[in-house]
Parts: structure tokens; C-alpha cells; sequence
């Protein structure tokens, strides 16, 4: 695949999804706005109709209406939660983002004739070390990046159908908008127009485990050969295994720990102490004390 740069931390892919994968995509995106209906955002106090409209999915969505911008887990119309965020797309992510967590929203936005998207910075996100990752469908839209702070130099790219763009680290911040569709450039979309894809990441992760099923398709480059990308080891499957026995082995622990033993009546209370399945001469209390200077000449003088 190509990467482009466009600004520091900003990399354009043009290209990235064949015209096979861009038609799949569509198609798969068509069933969650089934389950997920296009709404119209307002923006916050004025309650004036952004010129696009949009749907999300993904464990959080993004709203806009007039108590402000925010995430919440439902439709804000339906009061349903979103749907999954598909595999597919989740797959071009785990390629491009250089980042161990998955996204926790996918915004689709739907720009018919005359829809823009004024500039404006992506920051209502507790995670900003995570990147965006943006993919277009339909009709070449007429991207525009420039710095964190308003006014200024922009860069002007045009995303076509099948494009990703990435910005994150130095342009996590930057002001980006579309200024206007490209009238009859793509014809994926029947009705015309062009949607877009944000992928961001919401919270800020504790440690986790990223995996992906190995049967989870994966949207290759354009033209790239099935050995671009190579199997998960930002996954950390290998770590599954060492994990899973010493989870399994804790939990046995705990289990023992909370089950007293029976003890025969008359018997003294100290049979009562809980069974982890250690021998009294290898652990006499748990958790185990930490040796200090009283405890060790307690333990010297019995």
C-alpha cells in the first residue's frame, strides 16, 4: 500500500480498498443503518441541522443536539444500543492505526449534495494518544487539514472512494473539515454522495488483550499481496496461554481460600482455617506475612 504523508502525524492511503471490498463495504454498512437509522445532528444551543446526516456503531456512538456533543451507548431516536462495529472494518484499524486497543466508535456520515463539514478538532475523546482512522465511500470529498489552533495554513487532499486516512500524535489536534463533494467522481452509491467512516477510540484502556478471530476477514490494500499483513503480534495471543493458567491458577486460589474446611465437632478453631490445598508446614498463614525485623525474632523465639 502507499502511505502519503500530509502533515506531520497526518498519512493519506489512496487506494486502500478495492472496488470489491469498497461494494462489501456498502453492503454490510447498509445493514447496520437498518438497525441503526441515519439521524440529523443539531448543533449544541442554536439546534441548527448539520448538513450531514449520520449513524454509529460500536459499543459508543457520537451525538451532537442542543445539550452539546457527546457519546452515549444508544440511538439517540430508537433508545437501541448500536450495533457491532463489523469485522471488516475493524480489520482495516488493526492495520493502519499502529495502536493495541480496538475503536470503540465508528461514525458513519452520509453527505448528500451541498453536505459539508466545517473545520473543526476531534476532542470530545478521553484517549488522544489513540489515532483517527477514516475511510470514504462514493463521491471524492475535499478534505482540509491544517494545525491545532485555528486559522492558518491548511493542506488540501482529495479522499476518493476507497481512501484512509490516519491522523494522530502531532495532528491528533488538528482542525480538519470537508469543504464539498466532487459531483459524479464514484459510482458506488446509487443515489450518489459519499459516506465516511471515523474509527476513534474513546477511553483510555486499561491493559488488555487485543485479539481478533482468526477466521475475521481482513480488507487488504488495493493490489497488495495476502503477506502485507502479517498474523496479529500486536494481538498478544501468544500471551493468552500464561495468562489463562495464571488467571486459572488464582482463581483456584480464591476459591480455596473462601471454603472453610470441616472440622469435626469439639475440634479447635484453628481447623477451621480456610484450605488452599498448601500443606501447614509450607504456608501457616494466608496471605503469607512479610518478614520484618519483629517478625522474624517472633518466629525465632517459637
Amino acid at each position: 500500500m502507499t502511505a502519503v504523508p500530509v502533515v506531520p502525524g497526518c498519512t493519506w492511503y489512496p487506494g486502500y480498498l478495492s472496488a470489491a471490498d469498497q461494494a462489501s463495504l456498502v453492503a454490510t454498512l447498509r445493514d447496520v443503518m437498518r438497525q441503526a437509522p441515519l439521524f440529523q445532528p443539531l448543533m449544541p444551543r442554536t439546534g441548527t441541522p448539520f448538513s450531514v446526516r449520520m449513524t454509529n456503531c460500536g459499543s459508543l456512538g457520537w451525538v451532537s443536539d442542543r445539550a452539546g456533543y457527546r457519546y452515549q451507548p444508544h440511538h439517540p431516536e430508537t433508545g437501541m444500543p448500536w450495533p457491532p462495529i463489523p469485522a471488516s472494518i475493524l480489520a482495516v484499524w488493526e492495520a493502519v492505526s499502529a495502536y493495541p486497543h480496538p475503536p470503540e466508535a465508528c461514525l458513519v456520515n452520509w453527505y448528500g449534495p451541498g453536505a459539508r463539514m466545517g473545520l473543526h478538532q476531534d476532542r470530545d475523546e478521553e484517549d488522544l494518544a489513540a489515532p483517527v482512522v477514516s475511510l470514504s465511500l462514493g463521491e471524492t470529498g475535499l478534505f482540509r487539514i491544517g494545525g491545532t489552533t485555528r486559522g492558518g495554513r491548511t493542506v488540501p487532499v482529495k479522499l476518493a472512494s476507497g481512501d484512509v486516512l490516519v491522523f494522530g500524535g502531532a495532528a491528533r489536534l488538528a482542525y480538519h473539515g470537508v469543504d464539498r463533494l466532487l459531483p459524479g467522481t464514484s459510482t458506488l452509491l446509487k443515489d450518489g454522495g459519499r459516506i465516511n467512516l471515523t474509527l476513534r477510540r474513546v477511553t483510555k484502556p486499561d491493559w488488555a488483550i487485543t485479539t481478533r478471530p482468526a477466521d475475521t476477514p481482513r480488507l487488504l490494500p488495493h493490489g497488495s499481496r495476502a503477506t502485507a499483513l502479517p498474523p496479529l503480534v500486536e494481538g498478544r495471543d501468544w500471551l493468552k496461554p500464561a495468562l489463562a493458567g495464571c488467571c486459572g491458577q488464582l482463581v483456584a486460589a480464591l476459591t480455596g481460600f473462601i471454603r472453610p474446611s470441616t472440622a469435626p465437632a469439639g475440634s479447635s478453631t484453628t481447623a477451621m482455617r480456610p484450605t488452599l490445598g498448601i500443606s501447614s508446614g509450607a504456608c501457616s498463614t494466608w496471605p503469607p506475612l512479610p518478614v520484618t525485623a519483629d517478625t522474624a525474632r517472633s518466629r525465632s523465639s517459637t
